[in-house]
């Protein structure tokens, strides 16, 4: 099945997802939609997550102040990859990805990805945003997933 929640091998332990949790974001997706280009053409997706104040994410981070930790964000990304392309795959790293917002519980974050694929391996780019009034950026940054 898409998505077993494993820790990822190759991060060098950095960017290791909690499976658990990443198992838990079947729950938190509340709306998902994919356009596949033609041949040799970039494959775009996007989820949209609300994170109730009960998602185990926020238990200890922080007492008090509830963030939905990075990682957990990441995690929507390869969760929208997998998803979109209907393969497990295997995070190899994140590059040049920026945190600029804080996401609360509740909020409703928009994961954006854009990737393509050669030889097994998906290359590309993510955002993540909260859905307000005004859309606030999360974060930013370039992925790059091996199927397995």
């Amino acid at each position: 099945a898409v998505g077993r929640g494993e820790d990822n091998p190759g991060t060098g332990g950095a960017l290791m997802e909690t499976g658990a949790l990443y198992l838990l974001l079947d729950d938190q997706c509340v709306e998902f939609t994919v356009v596949k280009g033609g041949v040799g053409s970039a494959l775009e997706a996007t989820g949209v997550f609300c994170f109730s104040d009960a998602y185990p994410g926020f238990s200890g981070h922080f007492p008090g102040n509830p963030v939905l930790p990075a990682i957990v964000q990441l995690a929507t990304v390869r969760y929208t990859a997998e998803r979109a392309t209907g393969n497990n795959l295997m995070l190899l790293e994140y590059r040049r990805t920026k945190f600029r917002a804080i996401v609360r519980p509740d909020d409703l974050v928009e994961t954006k990805i854009r990737v393509e694929e050669e030889k097994g391996v998906l290359a590309g780019s993510f955002s993540l945003c909260i859905m307000r009034d005004k859309p606030e950026t999360v974060a930013t940054g370039n992925c790059l997933f091996k199927k397995v």
